[in-house]
C-alpha cells in the first residue's frame, strides 16, 4: 500500500504566500531594454530565446498524428537549461532518499517520476530561498519513496524558480547541434547508462539532449495544430488518459528512430510511470503571459478543476467508487467526474441542452437533469443521459414540462424518477395549486408511463412508500401522510434535499440564522449553516460553512450522511464543490472553478455477503489498481475484472504480450469456442505462468485450451527488471493481488461478491483501446504497416550476456504446460509475426536475438512436442517469410485485429490435432 504524506496546511499556506515575496533577487539584472536578466546558476546554460521561435513537431508526410503539424512557438523570454541530466548523487543528496552505495552517483538518476521531478525542482528552489514553480497540498509515496501522486499540484510558470523544461525549451536547446551521435544510444552504448557529459557537448554546451536517457518535460501531451503560440507550455490537462511528454533517446534507441520531434516512449507515459531509461533535467526561469493548447474562452472563464482524488476520499467515504456531476454555469454544461475512473481529470458533455439539476442514478449508471432551475417558473424539459462521456444518446421525456429530477427505488425493486410539474417559488400559491409531483419509471434506458402522485411541487424528494414529500425554495412544505404543511412557522428555507438512506432526515439552508439560532448557540449569516431535521421537523444536525464562504446548492450525497453542496465567496461567486461529513463536519474540497453548480455527489459501498462464515476486505479484496499506478497495473486490473466474469464460462484463454493482445480477437473463434484474450503488457513468460498457476486453474472449470505467446525477443527481462516484471515486485503495490495471494488465490472456491469489489474499486483506464466487451481484445482500428527499416530496440547479442534469463523464461513455460497437462488442459504456442525488414538486420526481431542463434531457439521451442504430448507450436513468424500483409501491421511487431481472420483458422487446425 501507498504511505500518504499530508503537508500541514498553514505551512503550505506559507510556502503560497512566499510565491510573491520571497525570491532571490541579486540573481537579477535589467537591460536597457527592460527585458530581464539574470545569472544562469550553476551547472546551467544561459539560453537565449527572447524574439526567436521554433517548430514542434513536423509537416512531414506520414508523421504520427501525435507529432504533426508543425507548430510555431515565439518566445518573449530567456531561460536557463541543466547543462545534464540530474544525477543520481544530486537527486539522493538533495531529497535525502536512501540510494545504492553501488551505483555510481555520476550516472543520471532514472526511475523517477514526474511527481519525483517535481518535488527535487521545488526542493533546489527552496535550498537557494526561492519561490517554487509547483505547489500541492499532499504528496502520496510508493513503499520505494517514489512520488506516486501530488493533490491539487498545480504549476505556477511566471515564478522565477527551477522547474521541467517545456517542450518548446527543449526542443529550442535541442535543436542547437542536434546530432545522435553526440549521445549514448544503442548504436554506442553498449546498452548500459553512462556517466552525464561522457559524450561531445551541442552547439549550446548541453550533454546528452539525444540520448543517454529519455527525459520528462513540463507539459501534458496535447495535439499539435496549424497556428502559432507564445510562450507554449503545453496543454491545459492529461485529458482523460492523462499523457505526459517525454524527450528524448536512451542508451538502447536505435539511432535512425532518435528525433527532436519524437514526443513519447515505448508506450504511453503517465506522470506516476518510472522507467530504468527515464530521468530529467531542470530548467531556471519564469515564462511570463504563459499560453496553454485547448482552452476556449468558456475554459478560461471557469477554469475547472478537480482538486480530490479517489485515494484521498476513500478514507472519508469508504469507497473508491465515486461519481460526481455539476452545471458549469460558464457553459450551461453538464460536467461529469467519475473517482473511480481518474480523479484528477473531468469531462464536460458539449451540447446545446442547458443543464440543471443533475442528479445521478442510484446504480451510479445515469444521470438526469432539467432546462429550468428550482425557483424559476417557465416549462421545462427532463433528459437522462449516460455518464460515460463516449454516450452521445440523450433521452428526452415526452411531457409538456418536467423539472428537477429526483431518482427513487420503489419497495417493488422499479427505479423511477420522480419530477414536477412547474419549478417556479412555492410562497406564490398560485405557482404551488397549479403544479404537480409526478414519477416515471426507468427501465432499459427508456422511459415507461408517467403517473401523477399528488397536487403540489414536491421537487425536493419523495420518500419511498410516498409517506413525506418536501418542497424548499422559499417555504419548507412538506406532505406528512398525505397532509400538506409547513415547517418552522413558514420561516424562509430553501435547498432542501431529503436523504435516500430511509431515514427521511431533511437537508437544507435557512437566512439569517432564524431557523438554526438555537441548535446552532449563536446568530448567524445567511446559507451559514446547514441544517438537518429529521421526518417530524425537529432539528437534529448541522454543520458550518468554512469562514469567508456560505453554502449553496445543498444536496445528500447518495445513500450517506454525507453532503454535497456549493460555496460561494464573498462576492456571491459559486467557487468550490465540497463534500460535508456531518459525523465530523469536516469539510473536504472537490472541485473548484467560477461559477460551479447544483452537484450531485453518487457512492457505492459495496455490502458483505452476510453469511456468517467469511467477509471480504473492502480496503483490498478486488483493488488491483491504485491511484497513479502504472499502465501495466491498469490492464491487468481491467483484465483481472473480465477473469472474474467469464471465469465460468472460458474454455480457451490467451496469454501473453501485447502481440495477441491485439492480434486475437476472441470473437473470431468458432460458437463451440468461448475465448478471453487476457494477455497483458510488459511480458515475460513467468508472468503467464503466474497468473495460470494461480487464477485459471483455480477458478476456470471449463478450461480446455491455453494460447500463449512466444515472444523469445523479450525474454532477457527477468524479475530483477522492475519495469517489465510484474508479479516480482510491482504487484505489491496493489492490495487486490496480495489479498489473492494471502488467501491462496482462492483455490477453496471463489468468495461471493469478489466481482462486484473488482467492478467498483479504483480504476484508470489508461489504455482506452482495451475493452471489455470485447473480451480483452486491445482494439486497434489502423496501423503504420511494417516498418520498412524497423528498429532493433535491444542489444542483439544479450543472449550471450544474459542466457540465464531465457532459461528462466524457457522453465516457466515447462511449467505451464506440465501444469496444464495434469488439469487436461492443451497448450498452443505462438511465435507472432514481426515485420519481414528484419530479414535485413542481423537481429530476429524488435528486441534483440541474433538471427544465427533464433533457428535453434525455435528448434528447441518445438522439441517440446515431443516432452509433452498437450503443446503444439506454431511458427507465423517464419523468420520474416510468413504471409501477414502489410495492411493487417500496426507496426513493426503488432498485428492489427483483422488479422485474427488468419491466424484464428490456423489456431483451430491445431486445436483439432489434439483430439486424435
Amino acid at each position: 500500500m501507498m504511505a500518504v504524506k499530508n503537508f500541514v496546511f498553514p505551512v503550505l499556506l506559507f510556502f503560497l504566500g512566499c510565491l510573491v515575496s520571497c525570491s532571490n533577487s541579486s540573481m537579477y539584472s535589467s537591460s536597457d531594454d527592460g527585458k530581464v536578466q539574470f545569472e544562469a546558476p550553476r551547472g546551467m546554460v544561459y539560453v537565449v530565446a527572447h524574439g526567436k521561435s521554433v517548430f514542434l513537431g513536423t509537416s512531414a508526410e506520414g508523421a504520427s498524428v501525435k507529432e504533426s503539424p508543425a507548430m510555431r512557438v515565439n518566445f518573449t523570454y530567456d531561460f536557463a537549461m541543466g547543462k545534464s541530466e540530474v544525477t543520481r548523487g544530486e537527486f539522493y543528496k538533495l531529497l535525502k532518499r536512501p540510494a545504492d552505495a553501488f551505483v555510481d552517483d555520476s550516472l543520471p538518476v532514472t526511475s523517477v517520476t514526474y511527481f519525483d521531478a517535481i518535488l527535487f525542482a521545488n526542493a533546489k528552489s527552496r535550498s537557494e530561498s526561492l519561490d517554487t514553480a509547483y505547489t500541492y497540498t499532499a504528496a502520496q509515496f510508493d513503499s520505494l519513496e517514489n512520488c506516486m501522486s501530488l493533490e491539487g499540484l498545480e504549476f505556477h510558470p511566471e515564478v522565477q524558480a527551477y522547474r521541467l523544461p517545456t517542450e518548446a525549451e527543449w526542443v529550442f536547446a535541442a535543436s542547437d547541434g542536434w546530432n545522435v551521435e553526440n549521445s549514448w544510444s544503442g548504436g554506442n552504448s553498449g546498452y548500459e547508462i553512462h556517466k552525464v557529459c561522457s559524450r561531445q557537448k551541442n552547439g549550446l554546451g548541453l550533454c546528452d539532449m539525444e540520448g543517454n536517457v529519455v527525459e520528462w518535460v513540463q507539459d501534458w501531451f496535447s495535439y499539435f495544430a496549424d497556428t502559432v503560440y507564445t510562450n507554449f507550455v503545453g496543454g491545459k490537462d492529461g485529458g482523460r488518459l492523462g499523457e505526459r511528454i517525454v524527450k528524448g533517446g536512451y542508451y538502447g534507441s536505435d539511432p535512425q528512430h532518435v528525433s527532436v520531434v519524437s514526443r513519447s516512449d515505448v508506450y504511453t507515459v503517465f506522470s506516476a510511470n518510472r522507467y530504468a531509461h527515464l530521468g530529467f533535467r531542470l530548467c531556471y526561469g519564469s515564462i511570463p503571459d504563459a499560453e496553454w493548447s485547448g482552452l476556449s474562452s468558456a475554459d478560461a472563464l471557469s477554469n475547472i478543476k478537480v482538486v480530490a482524488s479517489g485515494t484521498s476520499l476513500r478514507p472519508i467515504t469508504g469507497t473508491f467508487n465515486m461519481r460526481l456531476a455539476f452545471r458549469n454555469d460558464m457553459t450551461g454544461n453538464l460536467v461529469l467526474v467519475n473517482f473511480a475512473a481518474d480523479g484528477q481529470t473531468y469531462f464536460e458533455i458539449q451540447d446545446t441542452i442547458d443543464v440543471y439539476h443533475p442528479e445521478i442514478s442510484p446504480d451510479g449508471n445515469w444521470v438526469a437533469f432539467c432546462t429550468q432551475y428550482e425557483g424559476s417558473s417557465g416549462k421545462s424539459s427532463l433528459y437522462v443521459r449516460s455518464m460515460n462521456e463516449d454516450s452521445t444518446k440523450v433521452f428526452r421525456l415526452d411531457m409538456e414540462s418536467a423539472a428537477v429530477p429526483r431518482w427513487r427505488i420503489l419497495p417493488s425493486g422499479d427505479t423511477v424518477i420522480v419530477y414536477v410539474t412547474n419549478a417556479g417559488i412555492n410562497s406564490d400559491e398560485t405557482v404551488w395549486n397549479e403544479a404537480s409531483t409526478w414519477q416515471v419509471a426507468w427501465s432499459g434506458g427508456k422511459f415507461k408511463k408517467p403517473e401523477k402522485l399528488f397536487d403540489g411541487a414536491y421537487r425536493d424528494g419523495v420518500s419511498s412508500e410516498n409517506s413525506l414529500a418536501v418542497s424548499g425554495a422559499r417555504l419548507l412544505r412538506v406532505r406528512v401522510d398525505g397532509k400538506d404543511t409547513v415547517w418552522f412557522d413558514g420561516a424562509q428555507a430553501c435547498n432542501a434535499s431529503l436523504s435516500g438512506d430511509g431515514s427521511n432526515r431533511v437537508l437544507f439552508l435557512d437566512f439569517d440564522g432564524a431557523i438554526g439560532k438555537e441548535i446552532v448557540g449563536q446568530k448567524y449569516g445567511t446559507h451559514g449553516y446547514v441544517l438537518v431535521a429529521d421526518s417530524t421537523g425537529a432539528l437534529v444536525q448541522y454543520a458550518k460553512a468554512p469562514d469567508g464562504y456560505a453554502f449553496d446548492h445543498t444536496e445528500w450525497a447518495y445513500k450517506s450522511g454525507m453532503v454535497v453542496a456549493t460555496l460561494t465567496n464573498v462576492n456571491g461567486a459559486h467557487s468550490r464543490i465540497v463534500l460535508v461529513d456531518l459525523s465530523t463536519n469536516k469539510v473536504t474540497d472537490l472541485v473548484t472553478g467560477t461559477e460551479i453548480w447544483h452537484p450531485s455527489f453518487w457512492m457505492q459501498k459495496i455490502e458483505s455477503s452476510g453469511n456468517g462464515e467469511f467477509v471480504l476486505n473492502p480496503d483490498s479484496a478486488g483493488v488491483y489498481y491504485v491511484e497513479n499506478g502504472s499502465s501495466a497495473a491498469s490492464i491487468l486490473r481491467e483484465k483481472m475484472e473480465m477473469f472474474w466474469r467469464y471465469r465460468d464460462s472460458v474454455n480457451l484463454i490467451i496469454l501473453g504480450s501485447s502481440r495477441p493482445s491485439s492480434g486475437l480477437d476472441p470473437f473470431v473463434f468458432s460458437d463451440s469456442i468461448f475465448a478471453f484474450n487476457m494477455s497483458c503488457i510488459p511480458d515475460n513468460m513467468e508472468l503467464n505462468r503466474f497468473l495460470f498457476e494461480n487464477y485459471v486453474l483455480n477458478h476456470m472449470s471449463r478450461l480446455k485450451y491455453v494460447v500463449v505467446s512466444l515472444d523469445i525477443d523479450l525474454w532477457w527481462r527477468t524479475e530483477d527488471d522492475v519495469d517489465s516484471y510484474f508479479f516480482a515486485y510491482e504487484y505489491k503495490s496493489y492490495p487486490g493481488f496480495v489479498y489473492d495471494e494471502n488467501h491462496d488465490f482462492w483455490k477453496d472456491g471463489y468468495p461471493e461478491n469478489l466481482l462486484e469489489y473488482t467492478e467498483n474499486n479504483l480504476y484508470v483506464a489508461l489504455d482506452k483501446t482495451v475493452h471489455s466487451k470485447n473480451r480483452g481484445l486491445q482494439w486497434l482500428l489502423s496501423g503504420m504497416g511494417w516498418f520498412e527499416d524497423p528498429p532493433v530496440e535491444h542489444d542483439s547479442t544479450w543472449l550471450d550476456t544474459y542466457p540465464q534469463y531465457y532459461k528462466k523464461n524457457l522453465e516457466a513455460l515447462k511449467r505451464l504446460i506440465g501444469l496444464a497437462k495434469l488439469h487436461d488442459v492443451n497448450v498452443v504456442g505462438i511465435v507472432f509475426p514481426q515485420s519481414p525488414g528484419y530479414r535485413k538486420t542481423g537481429s530476429f526481431g524488435r528486441y534483440g536475438i541474433r538471427r544465427s542463434e533464433a533457428d535453434s531457439l525455435l528448434n528447441e521451442l518445438k522439441d517440446l512436442e515431443n516432452v509433452y504430448g498437450n503443446f503444439r507450436f506454431m511458427d507465423e513468424n517464419k523468420m520474416g517469410l510468413h504471409d501477414y500483409p502489410d495492411s493487417l501491421a500496426y507496426n513493426q511487431d503488432h498485428l492489427l485485429n483483422e488479422a485474427a481472420a488468419i491466424m484464428v483458422p490456423r489456431i483451430e487446425k491445431v486445436l483439432k490435432q489434439f483430439s486424435r
